[in-house]
C-alpha cells in the first residue's frame, strides 16, 4: 500500500485549497454568489495519482475523483492523473506556519474581462441547472475561482522508465490519454485573455492536442485517464508531466509508482 508522505499531504492540503466548491439549492428567485478569483502565472506543475469512484443515483452514473491515499494498485479504469499548476512552490510554502495566508495572498495581477466573463457564465449555468441560493445568507459564502495567466505551448505525458504502448519511455504518451475533466470548468485563451468554453459547456475538448489548439491558458488542474489498455498488464509506472509555457519555460513532475491492473 502507498505510504502517506509529507509531501503527498502538502498536495493533499493543496488540492482541497484549490477545488471548486458548489453550494446551493432551490428557491424562486435567483441570486447571485460571491465569487473570488485567483490569477497566478504558471511557475510550477504538480502531477498526482487520483482514484475514479463511480455512483449509480437515481438511475444515472456518476464520477467522483480522490486522490489516491491508501493504494498504489489501479485497474485501468479508476486510474486518472491529475496535473495541476500554482505560481508559487508547494515544497517551501507548506513547511511555513502560515503557509495558507502565503497562497492566499500569492495572486497575480487580474485580467477584469475574464473575470467578468467567468461570473456571467458561472450565474447561467447554476440558472440552467436550476441550482441557486437559498438565501442572501447563504451567498455570503465566497466561491473561490482560481485561474492561470500563462499560456501552454506543448503539454506531454510520458512514462519515466516504462515502454507503453510499444513507444519508448520518455516519448508522448499524448494520444491514450483523454482529459475527463477541468477543474474549475472553463478554458481560457492565452491569445485574446477571454473565454473559450465556461461552466456547464458540455462539448469541451477531450483529446489533448485538441486542447492545445486552443493556445490556452494553463488550467489551474487538468484529470486525464488513460483511454486503452497497456500491453503485459499488470505493470509498474510512473508518469511524467512535462509542460511548456508561451515563454518557451518547461515545468515538470513526476506521479509516484503505481501498479496498473486489467480491470
Amino acid at each position: 500500500m502507498l505510504k502517506l508522505n509529507f509531501l503527498g499531504f502538502k498536495l493533499f492540503l493543496y488540492g482541497l485549497f484549490f477545488t471548486l466548491m458548489f453550494s446551493s439549492c432551490d428557491i424562486d428567485e435567483p441570486s447571485d454568489p460571491w465569487l473570488v478569483f485567483y490569477p497566478r502565472e504558471c511557475n510550477y506543475v504538480f502531477a498526482r495519482n487520483y482514484e475514479r469512484i463511480t455512483w449509480d443515483y437515481d438511475n444515472r452514473i456518476i464520477y467522483e475523483y480522490h486522490q489516491a491515499w491508501n493504494t498504489d494498485v489501479f485497474t485501468i479504469d479508476k486510474f486518472v492523473l491529475d496535473v495541476f499548476t500554482s505560481n508559487i512552490n508547494l515544497d517551501s510554502v507548506f513547511l511555513l506556519e502560515n503557509g495558507n495566508e502565503i497562497i492566499y495572498n500569492s495572486v497575480d495581477e487580474p485580467l477584469p474581462q475574464l473575470e467578468s466573463e467567468l461570473e456571467s457564465s458561472y450565474n447561467r449555468s447554476r440558472l440552467k441547472a436550476g441550482e441557486i441560493s437559498q438565501s442572501d445568507e447563504e451567498n455570503d459564502t465566497p466561491i473561490d475561482i482560481e485561474y492561470r495567466l500563462t499560456g501552454i505551448k506543448s503539454f506531454q505525458i510520458s512514462a519515466l522508465d516504462k515502454e507503453l504502448f510499444n513507444i519508448a519511455a520518455g516519448s508522448s504518451l499524448n494520444v491514450y490519454f483523454d482529459i475527463v475533466k477541468y477543474e474549475p470548468d472553463f478554458i481560457a485563451s492565452s491569445v485574446s485573455k477571454r473565454l473559450l468554453y465556461g461552466f456547464g459547456d458540455t462539448e469541451k475538448p477531450k483529446r489533448i492536442d485538441e486542447w492545445l489548439s486552443l493556445s490556452p491558458l494553463a488550467q489551474n488542474s487538468m484529470l486525464l485517464r488513460l483511454n486503452s489498455n497497456p500491453e503485459n498488464l499488470p505493470l509498474s509506472v510512473q508518469f511524467v508531466i512535462a509542460l511548456e509555457t508561451e515563454e518557451g519555460i518547461i515545468l515538470r513532475d513526476t506521479t509516484s509508482l503505481i501498479t496498473l491492473e486489467n480491470e
